[in-house]
């Protein structure tokens, strides 16, 4: 058998070392990435995708991530439908029938059945929503019994279609009619709803608006309860601890191939860093700091310098800052270095990948008060707190817990040159803040596995059985 293989990635790699070569003669390699066309891998040429016009082969393995629209590439050549073999055939074939259903969905709205109820799934990001894990993990029982659909910016408008919305930002319809379901979107420690500083009467009026008209609130743990509630005040019967469906992507493992996928680069033999710094504004304009922007780490001279602490343990960043605050970067020019990439909304929404797709493969996280971090406790991810602002934020917003570091599960440093220090400290110390870690995790987790999505969806079946009696 002839072949040739689609992609240049650790998924090709993988996949060209599994193969008998005796029975499997692989040609060369094809990618759409300019910066490896003529170059070499195990002996083998990686060529412009043109090249697989000559069709001189018996077969094609797609080893991406993003099969769907390889297959396009190809299919507009003329290769034949069943000389394509997608690698991951069964992320193909769910990625398949997932645009499937969407439009069978689309197209069948108007007939469907009236005793069936209909559940939207908000996903307005694919940041920090929870919509997409529950929507890919959706149990076929459920699939059978409801008609789900994933929301977007797209179709938003459409949400008072709905029986039953799962949200992840109070996106619900908060009137009689509706059942509500809230996610949130991650372990609270900063002060918020009603114990916010800038909290006003219409705000309190929401929340109880909200409180009388959710059905359910998904819950990470006894301690998640205390502290939201503090915020956004439940009666405790509609909390429900089942752990959040986003955090099930933490236990895939193809998050470096899609990195390099959405990057068109190389992560082989590097570390994978990742930047997420808390978002600084609020919906509604409300500063909680005035960190500069005009450089990711402060100033020009300390970003170079993190450049080559970079440099020195053989790692690539990757930052994803709030939107605003990467406007505001990216209008000043960003970053040309090559250690440095930038994640941005658009880049995840056009994949179609969720940003915990990929932190999956994290050598490390650099933070400040993101929930993120907790997050990344179920997978012991090592944690380093930058916060060069951390007595203004307190100021300004303020945290559920004094002293909030005992919550912070990791070295916390306000100087750049100390990151490199801890960072080195974790590259030789496997145990390094591990004692700290699982202490947190076991406070905020009630479960540590990758089964949050089939729980969440067992209680809203549970609900809607126990409302249709």
């Amino acid at each position: 058998m002839e072949a040739i293989v689609f992609g240049s990635g650790v998924t090709a790699l993988t996949f060209i070392n599994s193969l008998d070569r005796e029975i499997v003669k692989i040609k060369y390699i094809i990618d759409n990435n300019p910066e490896k066309h003529h170059t070499k891998i195990q002996e083998l040429t990686i060529y412009p995708v043109d090249r697989a016009k000559a069709n001189d082969f018996d077969v094609v393995f797609l080893a991406s991530f993003q099969s769907l629209s390889m297959m396009a590439q190809l299919l507009e050549m003329g290769i034949a439908y069943d000389k394509i073999i997608p690698v991951n055939h069964e992320e193909h074939t769910r990625a398949l029938r997932e645009n499937y259903q969407k439009v069978l969905n689309s197209a069948a709205s108007s007939r469907r059945v009236s005793n069936r109820k209909k559940i939207a799934l908000v996903n307005l990001n694919y940041s920090n929503y929870q919509g997409l894990a529950l929507f890919r993990y959706m149990p076929l029982y459920i699939k059978e019994k409801y008609d789900v659909d994933l929301i977007d910016a797209s179709n938003y408008a459409k949400l008072s279609e709905y029986d039953v919305i799962c949200s992840s930002h109070f996106d619900g319809i908060y009137q009689e009619g509706f059942i509500n379901i809230e996610l949130w979107h991650g372990f609270p420690l900063k002060t918020m709803g009603l114990l916010s500083p800038s909290i006003n009467d219409n705000q309190i009026k929401s929340q109880d608006q909200r409180s009388k008209n959710t059905a359910l609130v998904m819950s990470y743990s006894h301690l998640y309860n205390t502290f939201f509630n503090a915020c956004f005040p439940y009666r405790q019967n509609k909390y429900r601890i089942t752990g959040m469906p986003r955090n099930d992507f933490l236990f895939e493992e193809d998050g470096k191939e899609k990195l390099e996928s959405l990057f068109g680069i190389s992560l082989r033999g590097s570390n994978v860093i990742f930047y997420l710094p808390t978002w600084r504004e609020g919906k509604k304009r409300e500063l909680d700091s005035s960190m500069n922007w005009d450089h990711i780490f402060g100033t020009v001279v300390q970003e170079e310098s993190f450049t080559s602490i970079l440099s020195d343990t053989n790692s690539i960043l990757f930052v994803k800052l709030h939107p605003h605050e990467y406007r505001v970067y990216d209008k000043l020019g960003g970053t040309s270095n090559e250690r440095i990439f930038y994640i941005t909304d658009d880049m995840l929404s056009r994949a179609q990948v969720h940003l915990y797709e990929l932190l999956n493969c994290a050598d490390a996280l650099i933070t400040d008060y993101s929930s993120v971090a907790y997050d990344l406790l179920l997978k012991d991810i090592p944690l380093i707190y930058y916060i060069p602002d951390e007595i203004e934020y307190s100021n300004r917003r303020g945290f559920l817990i004094e002293p909030y570091s005992q919550m912070l599960p990791g070295p916390q440093v306000s100087d750049i040159s100390m990151i490199g220090f801890h960072l080195h400290e974790y590259s030789k110390n496997k145990d390094y803040y591990r004692a700290e870690r699982e202490t947190v995790r076991d406070l905020i987790f009630k479960y540590k596995d990758n089964k949050a999505s089939q729980r969440v969806w067992k209680e809203i079946d549970y609900y809607i059985s126990q409302q249709n009696k």
